[in-house]
């Protein structure tokens, strides 16, 4: 997402907002494993449902600028931006069946909740 941003040519935004979809999709599945394949006790579910409601958010966005060349709302996108930055350096390195990893893992997700409500 940090690339993302007024100066480049419509093109090469709707190229890079549908890399960005395809990372959405990407951390959504690796989700579905972690929750699958781990005793830990996060709330996975929540968090499965507001990455879902921000993966259907942003879609639309993705289609508008490839179809349309859409106006990017930037200060929308620059919350969004911080907030996955923000997420991304929160997280465990690895995963452990453990307490401090999912307390870890808990701080990390708390940073994505606040997409929500971008939505």
């Amino acid at each position: 997402m940090s690339q993302i941003n007024q100066d480049k040519k419509d093109n090469e935004l709707a190229a890079l907002m549908f890399d960005n979809y395809t990372s959405i999709l990407f951390v959504n599945e690796r989700l579905d494993l972690l929750k699958n394949n781990s005793s830990m006790s996060a709330d996975l579910n929540s968090l499965q449902n507001d990455l879902s409601l921000f993966k259907n958010y942003y879609e639309p966005l993705v289609r508008n600028q490839i179809t349309n060349g859409g106006n990017l709302d930037t200060q929308i996108y620059e919350q969004m931006r911080e907030h996955f930055h923000l997420f991304s350096t929160t997280l465990p390195a690895k995963y452990e069946d453990s307490k401090e990893f999912v307390q870890q893992f808990d701080k990390a997700v708390e940073h994505l909740k606040a997409l929500v409500h971008l939505i």
